[in-house]
């Protein structure tokens, strides 16, 4: 009786919440009910990051307000950290500070800045322009999501997207390296541009079935060394609900290396626009 109570309990509890922050939509399928008891433990969810630059704040600051357009120049040690983008502070008390084992973090990924904009008088046909933003897995992540970039083009504007396929590795329990990518958009006039408002941009697919299959491979082989601790936290985080802490161990084994494709929902708009103002 017990335990048919408890399997009741699972699916009852089962729900899927998609948050939109700045470009960043996060999936999370919560498995039984939450507990976010806080995790006192030393920031190592950072070692496999780039040390923050004592001046990323300043960047930060700048590209908010605008004064800082050109984003390709940039260097790593500033954007591949989680300091850098909006919203890290609520998500670093509310995932790493505070974080409930009860829910897993399994699709989540968006560009930052997810917008940019031009004006450019006489656009002749083979001139170019160039962006750059910041495709990131979304904080609380835990696995490794594969993806394609589709280009938004129209008939005046050729749009490049390098890389456009990649693998997005996790940002839980600790943020690997290859958690985000810096992209470089190129857009090409395909001939001579009339007076207007154009928009292009790109949007998330799903990886192509050669390349989705491959990626799964590579996650399954990748060296990913056990983390003890993760089922530690896991059962301290749980200590109230001792059926489910027993679990601790399963779970673990359950989040390891585990891939998805990405390109399974849809925002309602683009990931990515550029609007391009011909004069």
């Amino acid at each position: 009786m017990k335990e048919e109570i408890r399997k009741n309990l699972i699916i009852i509890s089962i729900a899927i919440v998609i948050i939109s922050f700045v470009g960043v939509y996060i999936l999370t399928v919560t498995i039984f009910p939450l507990n976010t008891e806080p995790i006192n433990y030393k920031e190592e969810w950072l070692d496999e990051l780039p040390e923050v630059p004592d001046d990323l704040l300043l960047y930060k600051r700048d590209i908010i307000t605008g004064t800082l357009s050109n984003i390709c120049n940039i260097e790593e040690e500033y954007w591949k950290n989680p300091e850098f983008y909006p919203g890290w502070e609520k998500a670093k008390n509310s995932y790493y500070l505070h974080h409930s084992y009860s829910s897993w973090g399994a699709y989540g990924y968006g560009t930052y800045p997810a917008d940019a904009g031009v004006n450019i008088k006489n656009l002749k046909e083979g001139e170019e322009i160039e962006f750059c933003t910041f495709f990131k897995a979304a904080f609380n992540i835990e696995t490794y999501q594969g993806i394609k970039l589709e280009s938004i083009e129209n008939e005046y504007f050729k749009v490049e997207i390098t890389p456009n396929e990649f693998l997005l590795e996790p940002t839980f329990p600790v943020f690997k390296e290859g958690w985000i990518k810096k992209l470089r958009i190129k857009i090409t006039a395909k001939q001579d541009v009339p007076e207007g408002n154009y928009i292009v941009g790109f949007n998330v697919v799903f990886p192509d079935k050669e390349t989705n299959e491959e990626m799964v491979w590579e996650v399954l082989r990748k060296d990913v060394p056990k983390d003890p601790e993760y089922i530690e936290r896991c059962i301290e985080s749980l200590k109230n609900n001792v059926y489910f802490s027993d679990q601790c161990e399963s779970l673990y084994i359950n989040r390891r290396k585990k891939y998805v494709s990405g390109g399974t929902y849809s925002i309602g708009r683009p990931f990515y626009t550029v609007k391009i103002n011909v004069e």
